[in-house]
Parts: structure tokens; sequence; C-alpha cells
């Protein structure tokens, strides 16, 4: 093929190339079917531009060729750029897709929690000082002071509210991302850590049952109890996802493994992180009204409970229900 054949056989490939690449360096969004296009039509240019050179070193055309690669090149391989347009998407769409891809790792996690919920609820009931080994014996003192003097959750009931909210969502992202990370230790390090902390909540849930106010602490603790403790157990389900991956990568590579599901880990954790602000705000700024006792609150209390739960439903079990194949911040 001659240097004519050449450029009037390749030539109109080269000029969608072109305009594709142009439009998609504006803010103007390639389709599917554009995207396919532009991948296809850049590695044909690469074949040409390595005819070219081989073949007409000298001319123009070769480093048209090589101009127009380098910008394709350039447009395909680039870090996505963030807008609001994706950023929603990910939020409502393919980031709540991945907690029911994954589903059967929260699952586990959340059997796990309740298990041991409940194995540390009883273990208080067989052995009156494990509060106190678990929760510090200050801690259970201070409860059960409040407790006498009618304010059971004077703890959370505190003038200052902004400097609580800042150390009650550096500590829950704490944990969550502690839950996820710890994955790598085989899940071992998950493991642990969410078995600590449902103990924890069991014997919790202990002391309120032993002085017989179990409904003051559903409609008040779980104000923000809801979402907080639904985040903690999905990010250990997230730890055991990416220890799993890892320990039983099947065809992949491990490095691909932490390409693939290292991603998508990240990805449910910036979600859990959001819900643990939303739980922050509520733990700092409304659990503490009714931390007073008022018993007007507790009907609003326990809407807020409830709305919480079917809000949590909604959106990680049926937001983002269309066929989108998760994709970073797409």
């Amino acid at each position: 093929m001659n240097f004519v054949q050449f450029i009037d056989k390749r030539q109109s490939d080269w000029n969608t190339l072109e305009k594709l690449t142009q439009k998609a360096n504006t803010k103007t969004q390639l389709n599917e079917t554009e995207i396919e296009k532009l991948a296809n039509l850049y590695r044909a240019a690469t074949a040409d531009y390595a005819y070219a050179l081989a073949n007409f070193p000298n001319e123009r055309i070769t480093l048209y060729l090589a101009r127009l690669i380098s910008e394709a090149h350039g447009v395909i391989y680039q870090i996505p750029r963030l807008s609001w347009f994706k950023i929603k998407r990910f939020f409502l769409y393919s980031g709540p897709q991945l907690f029911r891809i994954y589903k059967i790792y929260l699952w586990i996690s959340a059997l796990i929690f309740v298990v041991f919920s409940i194995l540390g609820f009883w273990a208080c009931e067989f052995h009156k000082s494990y509060e106190k080994k678990i929760l510090g014996t200050d801690y259970v003192l201070m409860t059960e002071n409040n407790i006498r003097n009618k304010k059971p959750f004077n703890v959370y009931a505190d003038k200052y509210k902004f400097l609580p909210f800042a150390e009650i969502m550096f500590n829950n992202i704490t944990v969550l991302l502690k839950g996820f990370m710890l994955g790598l230790t085989a899940c071992l390090g998950t493991l642990y850590l969410l078995i600590t902390n449902a103990i924890m909540v069991g014997c919790f849930f202990h002391i309120f049952y032993r002085h017989d106010i179990i409904t003051d602490f559903w409609l008040t603790i779980m104000v923000h109890g809801t979402i907080e403790l639904t985040m903690i157990v999905f990010g250990c389900g997230i730890g055991f996802m990416l220890g799993w991956k890892v320990l039983f990568p099947g065809h992949y590579t491990r490095r691909d493994v932490f390409r693939i599901y290292g991603f998508d880990a990240i990805k449910m954790a910036i979600i859990c992180a959001f819900w643990l602000i939303i739980a922050a705000f509520l733990e700092a700024f409304v659990t503490g009204l009714f931390a007073e006792g008022l018993p007007q609150y507790r009907l609003f209390s326990g809407m807020i409970v409830l709305f919480s739960a079917l809000i949590l439903y909604l959106y990680f079990g049926r937001l983002g229900r269309k066929d989108i194949k998760p994709t970073w911040f797409a």
C-alpha cells in the first residue's frame, strides 16, 4: 500500500478519532457506543502510526498520527474527573449496588454481631462483674449513678455539641476503617474487632435491662445506634470480603484482587463513612434531647428510629437497582 492509498483508506477513521478526542476533552460526556468506538479507533491508529513510521518516516502524516494517538491516549487513560453528576450517580446507583453484590459478607458480619451481642448479654446474667470487665468499672458506676438520678442517658446531654460531634465522628470512622483494613489479616483482625464490639453492645444493653428501662434504651440509644451499629457491621463485612478475596483470589492474581476488590472496598467504606457522619450528628445533637428524660419526646424518638431503619433498607436494599456496572465514581 503506497502513501496515497494509505491516507485514502484510513483518513476517515483518523478524523472520527480526532472528533471523539476533542469531544471527550470538553465537558460533553461520551456515551457507551462512543467510548467503545474511541477505544477501537485508538488501537487502529496506533497500528497506523507504526506502519507510517516504518514506511513514511519523513512525512507529515507520521507526526500527525503521533500527536493523534498521544491525545487519544490521554483521554482513554486519564484519571476520571469528578463532577456532581458522577458523585450523585455513585451515591445513588453504583454505590448501593456494591452492598448487594457483596451482601453475603454483610450477612455473615451481621450474624456474628448478633450472636456475640447475645452471648455478651447472657455472660452478664451469669457473671455480675462481667459488665465492669468489658465496659470498665468507672463507666458502669457512672451509668448506674445516672439511672438512680433518673437521668440514665445523661452522658449524651452535653451543652457543647460540636466537640462531641467531631469526636464521635472520628471514633466511628476509625472503627470503620479498622474493620475493613484488618480484613487483610486473613479476616482475623476484623473478626476480633467485630466480636469485641458486639460483646460490648450486649453488656451495655444488659445494664439497662437490669434496671428495667429497656424501652427507654431503644427509644434513646437507637436514635443514632440504628445507623451507627449497621455501618460498623457493614465495615466489618467489607473487611471479610477483602480478606476472603485475598486468601482465595481464584483466577485473579493478588495484584488484580487489590485493584478490583480493594477499590470496591474503598467505595463501600466511603458510603459507610457518610452514614456514620449522619449517626454522629444524631448522637451529638438529637439523642441528647431525649437523654433529659422528657416523656413527650418518646413518640418522636420512636419515629426517628423507625424512619432510620426504613431509610437504610431503601438505600441499601432498593436504591440503584438499574443494571449499572460499578466503576470508580460512575
